[in-house]
């Protein structure tokens, strides 16, 4: 396939050769991806199109459910992918959390356009899903270096953080992540580090967790969470060369 524009996050479209638009989550599909998460949810069975009428006001005939059902299927929106995303987001959203509400400072500076409450927001509680617009704190061409204060020194078992994954709006995990634990937030103490590689997918959203390991009580009053962004789109990108984006939402630790 052949791009002759792209898509960021700042509203660009990428067409395909033939023109198209690659598909975003317009009213329809949106309200189609959550009657099959909704019945999916509730049955744990497959879900077919005469059952998605019944879930939705959309007067639209089983044909047209099947080709809506189809797209969400090729942008890789499955029932699967959604239930795994929402068992993630009960656990980030219920489990208890070291963390939160603790003062974060930032070493590097989020972008205005993506701000999601600014640094606290990493410890708001308030926790992201597979749409980049909501809860999410963006970075365009920078890593992210974040320190959060536990206020006293806590036992710290593990800690963990999230990455949105969409290339198609030039968004990518991290190439590396490295977990720092401190008694005075001064001297740091490297705890885990974790790598990963972006796949070549353009247009599939998906979250991606750094977790370090199991750190067996060790103690610590500061945390502190570095991302080496990518910083730029890579050479298979229509966009490569220029700055992208990384997107994380809360610190978690245990």
């Amino acid at each position: 396939v052949k791009y002759m524009d792209v898509s960021t996050p700042h509203g660009r479209v990428l067409t395909n050769q033939k023109g198209s638009e690659w598909m975003e989550l317009d009213e329809r599909k949106t309200k189609i991806l959550e009657a099959i998460i909704r019945n999916y949810l509730e049955t744990g069975e497959p879900v077919g199109s005469r059952t998605i009428s019944k879930y939705t006001d959309l007067k639209l005939s089983s044909a047209t459910i099947r080709n809506e059902m189809a797209d969400l299927e090729e942008m890789g929106y499955t029932p699967e992918k959604f239930f795994a995303n929402i068992k993630n987001f009960i656990a980030k959203s219920t489990l208890p959390n070291l963390a939160q509400n603790r003062k974060v400072t930032l070493k590097t500076q989020f972008s205005p356009t993506y701000d999601a409450g600014g640094a606290q927001s990493l410890t708001d509680g308030i926790v992201g899903t597979l749409d980049y617009h909501f809860n999410w704190l963006g970075f365009e061409g920078k890593h992210l270096d974040a320190i959060v204060d536990l206020e006293s020194e806590k036992v710290i078992n593990q800690i963990s953080i999230d990455f949105f994954f969409y290339p198609l709006s030039w968004i990518y995990a991290p190439e590396k992540v490295i977990f720092y634990i401190s008694r005075n937030g001064k001297r740091w103490k490297k705890v885990s580090e974790r790598q990963y590689e972006n796949p070549q997918i353009l247009a599939k959203a998906n979250i991606v967790n750094f977790s370090s390991e199991e750190l067996t009580n060790k103690k610590a009053r500061y945390i502190r969470v570095k991302a080496t962004s990518p910083l730029v789109n890579p050479k298979w990108h229509r966009g490569y060369g220029l700055p992208c984006w990384i997107f994380t939402d809360e610190i978690i630790v245990r």
